[in-house]
C-alpha cells in the first residue's frame, strides 16, 4: 500500500505529464512513488532515515536527455542526463525512469540504509507464502542494476557497487530492510529471509521476513496498520499464538524502537538471540 505522500506525488505527475514534453521523463522521488518504492524520510537532502516520510509536496523531480534542454517550471526539478545512464519507459501511463535507472539515479542521494531498501524493493519477487510461486516478478533483475552501475560514468557508482552485494530479492518492506541493515551493522548472525514456518506436522503457521529458524525465532516489524487493521490485528494474534505452541518465540519490532531507540534494540535482540541458544561463535546454518 503506497502512502499518502505517495498518491499525492502520483497525483501532481499525472497532472504535469498532460503538458510535459516529448524526450521528458519522471526520476528521483517521482519515479520511485510511480514504481511505488519506499520513499525514505527528506530523501532530498540525503537524510532518510525512516519508513516512507517524505515532505508532504516535494518538487516533482524530472529528467530528460542530452541535447533537450532542462524544464522550466515551478513546483518541478529537471535534470540532464546521457541516454545510456537513464533508461525512459511507460508505467501506468506516465514517462518515467524505468526501475534500474531509477534505482541508479536516486540511491546516491540517501543513506546507506535506504538505498538499500530501494534497491530490495526493486529486486523484490512477491512470493505467495508456503509455494515457490510468484505472486509479482521484480521490477528489474541484479544484472540489470549491474548493468545500470557500469553503463557509464555516473555519480556514486563506488557506493552502488558496494551496496548491490547487500541487496535481497527477499525483503517485503523498507522497515525489514532497515532491520536487516541493523543487524549486518550489529555483526548478529545473518537471518532467513521470507521463511515459512511449520509446524511439526508441516501445516503453514505463517511466513516471517526475518527468522532464525534454528532458534525457531522470529523478527516481525509492526507497523501502524497492524495496530488500526482489526482484521490485521486478529491475524497477527492467531499467528504468533500457533508460533508458540510450535516452540517459535516472536520478537515484535515497533518503529519507535528501530528508529528512535536502536540501541535499546540492538541489547533485545542479542539478548533474544542468547535466550533462544546463540552464543555467537559460528554462524547460523538454515536446517529448514
Amino acid at each position: 500500500m503506497q502512502s499518502r505522500q505517495a498518491l499525492r506525488i502520483v497525483e501532481r505527475a499525472r497532472a504535469l505529464a498532460r503538458v510535459l514534453p516529448l524526450g521528458y521523463a519522471f526520476s528521483g522521488l517521482t519515479a520511485a512513488a510511480i514504481w511505488g518504492l519506499p520513499l525514505p524520510r527528506d530523501a532530498g537532502r540525503g537524510s532518510g532515515s525512516g519508513p516512507g516520510l517524505v515532505a508532504l509536496d516535494p518538487e516533482l523531480e524530472v529528467a530528460c536527455h542530452h541535447p533537450l534542454r532542462g524544464l522550466r517550471r515551478q513546483g518541478v526539478s529537471c535534470v540532464r542526463v546521457s541516454s545510456h545512464l537513464a533508461s525512459f519507459v511507460v508505467h501506468r501511463g506516465l514517462p518515467v525512469t524505468n526501475p534500474a535507472s531509477t534505482w541508479a539515479m536516486l540511491a546516491p542521494r540517501l543513506d546507506r540504509g535506504s538505498a538499500i531498501a530501494l534497491g530490495d524493493a526493486v529486486l523484490h519477487i512477491d512470493r505467495i507464502p508456503g509455494t515457490n510461486r510468484v505472486a509479482r516478478p521484480p521490477l528489474a533483475t541484479l544484472p540489470e542494476l549491474q548493468w545500470a552501475i557500469d553503463a557509464g560514468r555516473r555519480r556514486g557508482a563506488a557506493a552502488l557497487r558496494s551496496q548491490l552485494s547487500l541487496l535481497s530479492t527477499r525483503s517485503a518492506s523498507a522497515p525489514e530492510s532497515h532491520l536487516r541493515v541493523l543487524l549486518m551493522d550489529w555483526d548478529a548472525p545473518e537471518p532467513t529471509l521470507d521463511y515459512d514456518v511449520r509446524a511439526h506436522n508441516g501445516m503453514l503457521l505463517g511466513c516471517s521476513e526475518i527468522a532464525y529458524p534454528e532458534l525457531r525465532l522470529a523478527f516481525e516489524y509492526e507497523g501502524d496498520h497492524h495496530r488500526t487493521d482489526r482484521f490485521q490485528w486478529n491475524r497477527d494474534i492467531a499467528k504468533y499464538q500457533a508460533y508458540t505452541r510450535s516452540g517459535w518465540e516472536v520478537m515484535r519490532i515497533t518503529a519507535s524502537a528501530m528508529y528512535g531507540n536502536p540501541d535499546r534494540l540492538r541489547d533485545q535482540v542479542f539478548e533474544a538471540l542468547d535466550r533462544r541458544g546463540w552464543r555467537g561463535t559460528a554462524p547460523l546454518r538454515d536446517t529448514g
